[in-house]
């Protein structure tokens, strides 16, 4: 009761809240969406692309979708800051050292911080529990020879679905692999130093150079792959293969290979 009360001495503060929010609705939905909710209602493109079909849009509600976005705008400004926070202590710890051959402390430092921001920003994100399952019963003695023993725990590459950036953020907190990304990330300064310290392969996707940058890319992958063989890295190498499938209305032209 007097949490009630408490609303109702504070209507002002309570509206303000509210208006805010519904207004961050309307830009979602009627902004950033909209060209998906446009191509939801288009029967010819949904039968054609029937396994590529949103179906989780009609949950976007103005009134069951409220209590997500009553907390809209604090989320953001959480995972913005656990962001920062990875981008500025990273350059910190890794700062007059070479991000790409960092001392042992260091590079601990570097995981744990980016372990912790980007479950925080799964957190905000929506997913408060992530279960993970593996599979033990992986056998390549078949197409290894029958001397084949597995010598790191997990898997040397992980191949996944790129659905959002969700993915990027879960993959680093469960595993902090090394990606292969476009190199157009390197512009970005802190990006580029998060990608460093991770080892992250850069690969020129499009235009000039693209060849090239591909056949280094295969190379540094294979390098990657034998010093983890080898117990000189323990840190997986994460590719998502189609990382841009979509314009943000049609699917795009599916990829042959990894990039």
């Amino acid at each position: 009761m007097q949490a009630i009360l408490n609303i109702i001495e504070e209507w002002p503060k309570t509206t303000a809240y509210l208006v805010l929010h519904i207004l961050a609705f309307i830009w979602i939905r009627y902004v950033t969406l909209k060209d998906l909710f446009r191509t939801m209602d288009d029967k010819e493109i949904n039968t054609k692309f029937a396994p590529f079909v949103r179906k989780d849009l009609t949950n976007i509600h103005i009134i069951w979708s409220l209590p997500w976005y009553l907390t809209f705008i604090p989320r953001c400004i959480m995972g913005w800051l656990a962001m920062m926070i990875l981008g500025f202590g990273t350059a910190f710890i890794a700062f007059g050292h070479d991000c790409t051959n960092l001392d042992p402390y260091r590079k601990w430092m570097i995981k744990k911080l980016s372990q912790y921001c980007c479950r925080v920003v799964v957190f905000v994100l929506g997913y408060w529990w992530i279960d993970y399952e593996y599979d033990t019963k992986v056998d390549y003695r078949e197409y290894l020879g029958p001397d084949w023993k597995p010598k790191f725990e997990g898997a040397y590459i992980y191949v996944g679905n790129h659905i959002g950036f969700c993915d990027v953020m879960t993959a680093t907190y469960w595993l902090y692999p090394s990606f292969i990304a476009r190199s157009t990330v390197k512009k970005i300064y802190f990006l580029r130093k998060i990608g460093e310290a991770a080892r992250c392969l850069w690969v020129t996707r499009i235009g000039a150079g693209a060849k090239e940058s591909k056949i280094q890319v295969i190379k540094d992958l294979k390098e990657h792959v034998r010093l983890n063989e080898e117990g000189k890295m323990k840190q997986p190498m994460c590719i998502f293969p189609e990382g841009a499938t979509t314009t943000g209305e049609y699917i795009t032209q599916f990829k042959l290979g990894a990039f």
